[in-house]
């Protein structure tokens, strides 16, 4: 079943130009559900996008907004896209993709990056 909107894309946030490829887990105690997504400032389109993230106590909400998982690359560096998250081992692992990187040796075009967290909101390389 519909359920309705969860996360709608924030003119005043770091995803003015939209949300996309959302992904959630549930925190290990039961007691929140992580929902990330790739978000992408204004003009949409422009390449800049980075990872948010938005906390709940229940899959259907109310959603409230974190800061950035990663802020949106510099020009030429890519995008950030298609987070997907694990908790393995005592700790959330993020794998996402960067897209479009032609600037970096060792990404070109696309790749996969991985971070991880304690708590799945501060995120480490």
């Amino acid at each position: 079943d519909f359920h309705g909107l969860v996360v709608k894309h924030n003119t005043t946030a770091n995803d003015t130009g939209g949300v996309a490829t959302p992904t959630a887990i549930v925190s290990p105690d039961n007691a929140s559900v992580l929902l990330y997504f790739a978000s992408e400032l204004l003009p949409a389109g422009s390449g800049q996008r980075g990872l948010g993230v938005a906390k709940a106590s229940h899959p259907l909400g109310p959603f409230e907004r974190k800061p950035l998982v990663a802020a949106p690359p510099a020009k030429g560096d890519g995008v950030l896209d298609d987070p997907q998250v694990v908790y393995y081992a005592g700790r959330y692992h993020l794998f996402h993709s960067r897209k479009q990187s032609w600037e970096r040796k060792d990404c070109r075009n696309h790749c996969v990056e991985w971070r991880t967290s304690v708590d799945g909101l501060n995120w480490g390389r």
